[in-house]
């Protein structure tokens, strides 16, 4: 997993001049003094679709989000993103390959539109729908056949 910090072996406390501690207990996130914990989402984001070009496979990237960024955006937005792109690397293990990832450390997202905002009912599409179903009140069955 990436952004494992693995548990230290001796104390790295640049402020002190010695310290041979090697006992460490992690941070209680329910204290009021906690400045470290926030929320944190990961979102993939994907290039916009485009149609002229159904072959394509689109590019994604993972977004990191933090703060009051987290949940701004759910499956299907269109978004804008500003951010910092960056790298991510899990621990080094000696004889492998690292493992490094592009990232996006977001400082905004904006939501441009959803999914349900995309689909455009006119008034007549809507008749057309309340008729549809009216005909068919006593037998929605037969009126779901016709539409499969």
């Amino acid at each position: 997993m990436y952004n494992i910090i693995p548990r230290p072996t001796k104390c790295l406390a640049l402020e002190f001049e010695y310290c041979d501690s090697t006992t460490f207990v992690p941070v209680d996130p329910s204290l009021d003094n906690c400045l470290r914990c926030v929320d944190y989402q990961e979102i993939k984001v994907q290039e916009y679709m485009d149609r002229s070009r159904p072959t394509s496979i689109p590019r994604a990237i993972v977004v990191v989000l933090e703060r009051d960024l987290v949940d701004k955006a759910k499956s299907g937005d269109s978004v804008t993103v500003t951010g910092v792109v960056t790298c991510r690397w899990r621990p080094v293990v000696a004889g492998e390959r690292p493992d490094i990832a592009v990232v996006i450390r977001a400082n905004s997202i904006s939501v441009l539109s959803d999914q349900a905002s995309q689909i455009a009912i006119t008034e007549e599409l809507r008749e057309e729908f309340h008729a549809f179903w009216a005909a068919r009140a006593g037998t929605p069955m037969r009126g779901r056949d016709e539409i499969v």
